[in-house]
């Protein structure tokens, strides 16, 4: 079963600490995973591999940033930028 599609406010990540907590790249998987599903929900005509090339493009955009919190509705607001052909 896919990730239930997120709102951009709830793509923002929360600090969890001990026992249950995700690794960063588990992190990263989910949250690029919680971008694809939103996008393919708005998008269903679109094609899934290119969009997934875009949302995986827009993450490389940011690999080396410092703060990332917001990194994940940048990515998925310029996703559906280009998506609508703005």
């Amino acid at each position: 079963m896919s990730p239930e599609p997120m709102s951009p406010e709830s793509l923002i990540p929360t600090v969890q600490a001990g026992p249950g907590s995700v690794s960063t790249a588990e992190h990263h998987e989910r949250t690029v995973a919680s971008v694809l599903e939103t996008l393919y929900q708005q998008f269903p005509q679109a094609d899934p591999g290119p969009v997934k090339a875009l949302v995986d493009q827009g993450f490389a955009e940011f690999a080396g940033a410092r703060v990332t919190t917001y990194v994940p509705v940048l990515v998925l607001r310029a996703c559906q930028e280009q998506l609508r052909g703005a």
